[in-house]
């Protein structure tokens, strides 16, 4: 296997490790969000939301780069 081979799994890797992160702490924020708690209307909900969305986007343009 080629040094591209090893590196353009890696971002894949990466990438796919962090969509799976961004979705899991985007549905903690909608339930944060949604579901009576102490932490509702702290801003907790909203800011796991945007953080969920930000990291789902970096993986999956992460995963889709192609390697130089």
């Amino acid at each position: 296997m080629s040094e591209q081979g090893k590196t353009k799994g890696n971002n894949r890797n990466q990438g796919i490790i962090l969509t799976i992160i961004g979705l899991i702490v985007f549905i903690a924020g909608i339930c944060i969000a949604t579901i009576h708690s102490p932490l509702r209307g702290s801003g907790l909900g909203t800011v796991f939301i945007i953080i969920g969305i930000i990291l789902a986007a970096i993986g999956i343009i992460r995963s889709r780069s192609k390697s130089k």
